[in-house]
């Protein structure tokens, strides 16, 4: 064993050297946690480390320098550059409970209000949730903060180009009641390119403020409805953005308690109608039987979060309108050998059972 971890070691330095170019002696502050762990992004995580020896000494000195920055700040954007580098040199715990940082967080989220475009405002908040997810000290400060701040919703998250910044920014849904409308949370979800953690954030958050899934799902529908793809395969390109909104969408489903609504099937069968009505089917059979296994997931949790749904046919809808897409024995091919539709199949199978 012991030779094992040694050859562990070793790999896991050469590793570092790799990656960062030279050794890391860096220790963080007790408590402190990785700043960017919701992206699952080990890249996001590499850009906010601050590579070197910090002794003692030098931390405090480095803590003071960049503490000064933040807090003599005239602008609210060199104030906000400050605060976000504090957290990425790790240094947000040495000043957290400091009178000067707290006053100038009170100060920067005071600029929110007065703020000269909508994508200052959404920079500030997000840098402040930055800061609050980095500090757990901070957190219900700045959540006061931003709840007395921002007084109308905030602008469109796509127009942040750091995905970082747009995670940040879409979870003050969760602490700042006036930040997003489910329309907004949609919108983004449905545009967002790249940042799947950015687009789950926004789904959690359409799901939570909706009352039932159909209204959530129905509101996602409008949003991706309203996306336009400017590729050679369009039809390809929203079957792959309709399996990412589905995805995040049978997660919320799974851990929410809302009602499930009556029209969920009807909204999801809409969705692949009109959609794929503007931009063609899916040329890549990949695309078209992920697409097939995405909705049988979302069937299956729809069912489980509401046995009585899964005796009701409208249910199923969404799984009718796909197997058009396929000739007799592909659709068998693709029922015999998907789990997915084996869970689906399933749910009929006991449906029958409790209605027999």
């Amino acid at each position: 064993m012991k030779g094992i971890g040694a050859e562990s070691a070793v790999r896991g330095r050469a590793y570092r050297e790799r990656i960062f170019g030279q050794e890391f002696a860096w220790r963080p502050f007790p408590g402190c946690r990785p700043l960017d762990d919701d992206l699952q992004c080990p890249r996001a995580l590499q850009s906010d480390l601050a590579p070197g020896t910090l002794d003692g000494g030098t931390r405090l000195t480095v803590s003071t320098e960049s503490l000064s920055m933040f807090t003599d700040a005239v602008d609210p954007s060199d104030q906000r550059h400050a605060l976000v580098d504090l957290v990425k040199k790790r240094l947000i715990h040495a000043v957290a409970s400091d009178e000067l940082f707290l006053k100038g967080l009170e100060r920067l989220a005071h600029s929110v209000r007065e703020a000269s475009s909508g994508t200052e405002r959404l920079l500030t908040v997000a840098a402040l949730l930055r800061a609050a997810a980095a500090a757990r000290t901070v957190r219900p400060r700045v959540e006061a903060l931003l709840a007395d701040a921002v007084v109308e919703p905030l602008s469109k998250l796509h127009e942040l180009a750091d995905v970082r910044d747009r995670l940040y920014a879409a979870k003050s849904w969760r602490t700042v009641p006036k930040a997003w409308s489910v329309e907004d949370l949609a919108e983004a979800a449905a545009r967002e390119e790249s940042g799947e953690a950015v687009r789950k954030e926004c789904i959690e958050g359409v799901f939570d403020r909706a009352n039932k899934f159909d209204e959530a799902i129905a509101a996602l529908t409008k949003a991706l409805l309203a996306v336009t793809f400017k590729t050679k395969r369009p039809g390809d390109s929203l079957g792959r953005r309709l399996n990412r909104v589905l995805a995040a969408s049978t997660d919320a489903i799974s851990s929410s308690h809302d009602p499930v609504g009556e029209k969920v099937g009807r909204e999801i069968g809409r969705l692949l109608d009109l959609g794929f009505r503007t931009t063609g089917l899916p040329e890549s059979t990949k695309v078209q039987i992920a697409v097939v296994e995405h909705l049988a997931l979302m069937t299956h949790a729809i069912v489980r979060a509401d046995y009585s749904y899964g005796a009701k046919a409208e249910t199923y809808l969404p799984l009718s309108v796909v197997q058009r897409w396929f000739h007799a024995p592909d659709w068998k091919e693709i029922c015999v050998s998907s789990d997915a539709v084996a869970r689906v199949r399933d749910d009929v199978r006991k449906a029958l059972t409790l209605l027999a």
